[in-house]
C-alpha cells in the first residue's frame, strides 16, 4: 500500500488569541453591526496573492451572533458596507437581489455587500465604534435570512438553467416598471422556488414552480375548503380543453380589478400557472433534461 506525503499539522490560533478584554470587549457586537473604522476586507487576488479590498463606507459584521461574542471563536467574518441607489436600491430592498442585505438602521440604500466578504481577527474589532443595521426581532431575522440564502441556494444542473432564464428576465423588467399589473403582483412575491418532486439524481427532471408570496396576499377560506372558478372568470382565463389562454401580464391587471376572494385566489394560480409557462428553453437547448 502507497501512501501519500504527511499533511503537516495546522495551527488553529491563526487568529491571535481571544484573551479576557477582547472577549469582554466582543460582547457588545451583534451580526449586522457596521464599523465605519475599518475600511479594507482582505481577500484572494487573481493571482493568488492576498489583498486588501477597499470598503469606504466600512464593513459589516455577518458572522453569526453567537460565533461573534463566544470566547472560542478566534476571528468574524465581515462583508463591505455598500450605498445602492434607484432600481438596484429597491429591488435590494424587495430581496430580488441576493447579494445584498439590508441594513434598515443605516437608511433605506445601505447594504451588505454579500460578494465581498473576509475575515478578520477579533483583535482587530473589538473596542470599534459600532452602528447597529438592524435592532427589532423582524430586522434581525431578516438579514440572519438574506446571510443564510445568501450561501444556501441550491445550484441547479447546467442543463435546468436556460429553462428558467426566461422568468428570471420577465421578473426582472418588472421588479424596474413597479407601477405596472405585472410588477405589482411581483412586488408580492418573496421567493419563487424551483422543486423537483422526484429528485435531482436522474434526468429528465420533473420541475414544479412554487410562487411564496407576502402574508395576507392570497385570500383565505374557512376549512381551507377553496371555491369553485367563478363561470366567467373560467370562461376568460382558459379554453374548451382547459389550456390556459391569457398572459402574465393580462392575469395581473384582472387581478388587480378582482372582486371578490374567490376570483383573487383563481387570479392567482392562474398567474403562477402563466409564469410557470414562461419557462421555456432557448431553441438550441436539450429538450430531454426537463418535462
Amino acid at each position: 500500500m502507497t501512501t501519500g506525503a504527511a499533511t503537516p499539522a495546522v495551527e488553529v490560533d491563526e487568529h491571535g488569541e481571544v484573551n479576557e478584554l477582547i472577549a469582554a470587549a466582543m460582547t457588545a457586537y451583534q451580526q449586522a453591526d457596521v464599523l465605519e473604522s475599518l475600511t479594507t476586507v482582505p481577500a484572494v487576488g487573481p493571482g493568488g496573492e492576498p489583498v486588501l479590498v477597499p470598503a469606504p463606507l466600512g464593513v459589516v459584521l455577518v458572522s453569526q451572533t453567537c460565533d461573534i461574542v463566544l470566547p472560542g471563536r478566534q476571528a468574524v467574518q465581515v462583508a463591505r458596507r455598500i450605498r445602492l441607489t434607484g432600481n438596484q436600491a429597491r429591488e435590494a430592498r424587495d430581496r430580488k437581489r441576493p447579494r445584498f442585505a439590508q441594513l434598515p438602521r443605516i437608511s433605506d440604500n445601505d447594504f451588505a455587500d454579500l460578494d465581498v466578504i473576509g475575515t478578520v481577527a477579533k483583535s482587530r474589532v473589538a473596542g470599534r465604534p459600532r452602528l447597529a443595521g438592524v435592532a427589532t426581532d423582524e430586522e434581525i431575522r431578516r438579514f440572519a435570512g438574506d446571510v443564510a440564502r445568501k450561501f444556501g441556494r441550491f445550484a441547479f444542473p447546467d442543463e435546468v438553467t436556460p429553462w428558467l432564464r426566461p422568468l428570471e428576465a420577465v421578473a426582472a423588467s418588472k421588479a424596474r416598471k413597479p407601477a405596472s399589473p405585472e410588477g405589482q403582483a411581483f412586488g408580492e412575491v418573496v421567493e419563487l422556488r424551483v422543486e423537483a418532486p422526484a429528485g435531482w439524481a436522474k434526468r429528465p427532471f420533473d420541475l414544479t414552480l412554487c410562487v411564496v408570496v407576502q402574508p395576507n396576499t392570497l385570500p383565505t377560506f374557512a376549512g381551507d375548503a377553496f371555491p369553485d372558478v367563478p363561470d366567467r372568470l373560467n370562461d376568460w382565463l382558459y379554453d374548451a380543453g382547459g389550456e390556459l389562454t391569457r398572459s402574465s401580464g393580462e392575469i395581473a391587471g384582472r387581478l388587480l380589478a378582482a372582486g371578490s376572494n374567490a376570483e383573487r385566489h383563481w387570479l392567482w394560480m392562474a398567474l403562477g400557472e402563466a409564469w410557470a409557462a414562461r419557462c421555456r428553453p432557448p431553441v438550441d437547448a436539450s429538450p430531454s433534461s426537463m418535462r
